[in-house]
């Protein structure tokens, strides 16, 4: 409870006590709730408890089958799936996979998921200023690595590495 709304997400990940992935899970049954829903209650959370993401690090949205993650202050069109990479360097991408099980194994693993905290999470400011009032904002924008990025470096840095004789 904060400011007088009661709010519950549906999944919170907790790594040392900070809440640092908030999922919203919405039902796969019900046509008007899909991932942009899921999307717009998580943006409600943002307004209503915002204390919650203090230390927020992912947001994941799904319906059930559909699963995408994004940061914080990424828009819905920058929330992206995650996609399983097989033995072989190849990424699978079947329609008969659920997304939200792929996602959950190969991003929100142990390993995966404090990579991408301490690796491919990058912050990126803007400044703007109004011609009228000639007042300056600056505006943080955090961003994370999406699967094809987060496996392309890996795999780069392991070929570096392997080479230098690491």
């Amino acid at each position: 409870m904060e400011d007088n709304h009661n709010r519950r997400p549906d999944i919170i990940l907790f790594i040392n006590g900070m809440p640092l992935v908030v999922i919203e899970l919405k039902n796969a049954a019900d046509a008007k709730a899909n991932l942009q829903a899921a999307f717009n209650q998580l943006q409600t959370y943002k307004r209503e408890i915002p204390s919650l993401f203090t230390y927020n690090a992912l947001l994941v949205i799904s319906d059930g089958l559909s699963a995408r993650a994004g940061s914080l202050s990424a828009p819905f069109s920058r929330f992206s799936q995650w996609k399983r990479k097989l033995s072989n360097d190849t990424i699978e991408n079947t329609s008969d996979t659920n997304e939200l099980e792929i996602l959950v194994d190969g991003m929100l693993n142990k390993q995966a998921l404090l990579d991408l905290v301490r690796h491919f999470t990058v912050f990126e400011k803007e400044k703007t200023e109004d011609p009228e009032t000639e007042v300056v904002t600056i505006k943080t924008t955090k961003k994370i690595a999406a699967y094809h990025q987060y496996y392309a470096v890996n795999k780069a840095v392991e070929s570096v590495l392997r080479a230098c004789g690491i």
